[in-house]
């Protein structure tokens, strides 16, 4: 949790589990009272979700149970584990391989560095093909498929570059 927070994720619990136990576990996440809903039933956790997001949150729910379905439908990102039950597999954007929640940090680094490969891969293609249309219309070029030919390979030479250094 300290994690999450260190990235700057609002980390919430909604668990079946009674008021007293819930407080307990939530205190030695470090979570805030507010943040800690317990004896939640799934139309509670479902509208908890839907409460976030019409704050404009982004919402990820980790959830496991039957009872996580709906939450799990009303989420963003949809996240549950390998050993969960098969409706929460399901619904889930994202199934974790093994049972531990600290995945979850390895799930959103990956979907952070895929993130950046996609933009960076959207500016090398961009930048070459925006300069060629404009230079087109500037300036008078006669056609030739073999420069155009010629530039994409020295745009996919560069994507392949940038990758395997990565």
């Amino acid at each position: 949790m300290h994690a999450l927070r260190q990235q700057g994720i609002d980390t919430h619990m909604l668990t079946g589990d009674a008021e007293p136990v819930a407080l307990q576990v939530g205190h030695d996440l470090g979570l805030d009272r507010a943040c800690i809903h317990a004896e939640a039933l799934p139309d509670l956790k479902a509208e908890v979700v839907r409460r976030l997001r019409a704050e404009g949150r982004r919402v990820a729910f980790v959830g496991d149970g039957l009872n996580d379905s709906a939450a799990l439908a009303y989420a963003e990102v949809a996240v549950s584990f390998q050993h969960g039950s098969d409706l929460a597999r399901e619904t889930a954007d994202i199934v974790l391989c093994g049972d531990r929640i600290t995945q979850l940090l390895d799930a959103h680094a990956l979907a952070r560095f895929s993130m950046a490969v996609v933009r960076q891969n959207i500016a090398i293609v961009a930048i070459p093909n925006l300069t060629a249309l404009l230079l087109g219309v500037l300036l008078p070029i006669p056609r030739s498929e073999e420069h155009a030919s010629e530039l994409q390979s020295h745009s996919d030479l560069v994507c392949r570059l940038l990758l395997e250094k990565k």
